[in-house]
């Protein structure tokens, strides 16, 4: 009896182990150095929603877009079909590494077609890991549980295998992300070196808050973009400045000049509770 009572004990410690360590979604293998993960449920609607929006050409010749630009070239040579994860992590001469993350499937990626294309399997631990060169640019990947992890970095691949961080912060991002949208966008804002979407210097994103979700929807003449921004307890953030307060409809836009470029509006409901988280976080 006491054997069996042993065994059962040591029985429940390991699945215990093994559960903390399980990966269950494409969340999961996301590098914990990520400073951004855009996620999209139809790749190839994305890539030409982008393409053909009058707003984003307008950044073609930045910096910024260039190197992106630059580095993900291999992803047009991708079929996939179903939701899809690209992660951003920068490097310590602040260039930008991804890692895509998807399903595996025999069509997401045909190299028969394709031209100027070489790879080599490469052995890290008891793992395969496939490095590819295509048309000039090197990449490596990887499949773990059916699910494809490529990287412009061997050392995130390398990292996913050692890896037992559960991202929790990310998750809790992506668990309130839209499922069919287009493009949604995670942010650590603490650590990433995008722009702010607004003028002011007090609201730049790592002022703004610790973590945003923005829901986006892509047209042509137009970009739609819902959200929400977190922060941390530890931290003083402008978002704050609105804890304890009901957000309202907001009717700006039926009084705003029909000739202003822009307006920037808050709503609350209780100035009283707004006036106090004010004065604290002036303090």
């Amino acid at each position: 009896m006491r054997f069996f009572l042993c065994s059962l004990l040591l029985f429940v410690v390991l699945s215990c182990n093994n559960s903390k360590n399980k990966r269950y979604g494409l969340i999961d293998y996301v590098p914990s150095n990520s400073y951004i993960v855009f996620k999209s449920a139809n790749l190839e609607s994305l890539k030409s929603d982008i393409e053909n929006n009058k707003f984003l050409n307008t950044f073609s010749q930045t910096k910024i877009y260039l190197e992106l630009k630059n580095k993900l070239e291999p992803f047009s040579a991708f079929n996939a079909d179903g939701e899809i994860l690209i992660c951003l992590t920068t490097t310590k001469n602040d260039s930008i590494d991804y890692a895509l993350i998807t399903k595996n499937s025999k069509t997401l990626f045909e190299t028969d077609s394709l031209k100027n294309y070489t790879e080599e399997h490469l052995k890290h631990k008891n793992y395969s890991i496939t490095k590819s060169e295509l048309e000039g640019d090197v990449f490596f990947s990887t499949v773990i549980d059916s699910t494809l992890i490529l990287s412009s970095s061997k050392d995130i691949i390398t990292n996913v295998f050692n890896s037992n961080d559960n991202n929790t912060d990310f998750k809790k991002l992506y668990d309130v992300s839209g499922n069919d949208e287009s493009l949604s966008i995670l942010i650590k804002t603490y650590n990433t070196p995008m722009p702010s979407f607004f003028i002011e210097d007090e609201l730049k994103l790592n002022k703004l808050s610790d973590f945003l979700t923005l829901d986006t929807e892509i047209s042509q003449n137009d970009i739609f973009i819902n959200g929400i921004a977190k922060s941390l307890d530890s931290s003083k953030k402008v978002i704050d400045i609105f804890k304890s307060t009901v957000p309202q409809e907001n009717q700006m836009q039926h009084i705003a000049p029909g000739n202003c470029d822009g307006y920037l509006s808050f709503t609350f409901d209780d100035f009283k509770i707004l006036q106090k988280n004010i004065l604290k976080f002036d303090c």
